[in-house]
This record gives structure tokens, C-alpha cells and sequence, in this order.
């Protein structure tokens, strides 16, 4: 089914984005996060009718909601190691700077800058 199929681009989105997906689904009445390939088929049934019932509609918006869930956290947790990775750039940066003192002198500074 394409549910599958969607599902499987999904995670590998989230895998190159350099995350671990966790997709998030409801099993035997319980919330399962991180659903493997196997749990991930058995919700991928087709729905018995052309028009799926008031509980597969809850049951589709819940996963729904719970994949967006991930992904949003999954991008959080991401921005921040960068954000944490550009900090401790910074402050190498700043350990290895010049040692703050005058400026040099004339004789120090060879050419004339413009």
C-alpha cells in the first residue's frame, strides 16, 4: 500500500537528515514508538471498505499527529546540536585568539595599509 511506501520515504528523510527516526503508532490498544518494519506492515493493511471507518480516520489522524510530533522534535534536537556545535566553535575561536594588549607599532607592522 502506499501508506507503506510513504512511511518508508519518510524515515529515510529523517535518517538523512542525519536523525533517527521513531514513528510513532497505536498496536493492540498501546502506543508503540519507534514501530519496526514488521509493525509498520501490520498497520499498513488496507482498510477492509472504499470508505474507512470513523476509527481508522482516529487511528490515521493519531499517527498522523504522532509522526509530526517526531519529525518537529527530531528537527528541534537538530538545531540544537548546531546551535551547541557553532558555540564551542566560537569559543575555540575566542581561546585562540590574539592575547588582547596595545596595537603594534610602526615597526611591527610592516607596509602601509590603505
Amino acid at each position: 500500500p502506499q501508506n507503506l511506501e510513504v512511511a518508508a520515504q519518510c524515515e529515510a528523510a529523517v535518517r538523512a537528515a542525519g536523525a533517527v527516526p521513531a514513528t510513532i503508532g497505536l498496536l493492540d490498544g498501546r502506543v508503540v514508538v519507534g514501530l519496526s518494519v514488521d509493525e509498520l506492515d501490520r498497520l499498513a493493511l488496507p482498510f477492509s471498505s472504499d470508505e474507512p471507518t470513523d476509527a481508522e480516520i482516529r487511528l490515521a489522524q493519531a499517527q498522523l499527529v504522532g509522526w509530526l510530533e517526531g519529525l518537529f522534535h527530531g528537527i528541534q534536537a537538530t538545531l540544537f546540536a548546531q546551535q551547541m556545535a557553532a558555540r564551542a566553535q566560537l569559543e575555540e575561536m575566542r581561546r585562540q585568539s590574539l592575547p588582547v594588549g596595545s596595537p603594534p607599532t610602526a615597526a611591527e607592522r610592516p607596509g602601509t595599509y590603505l
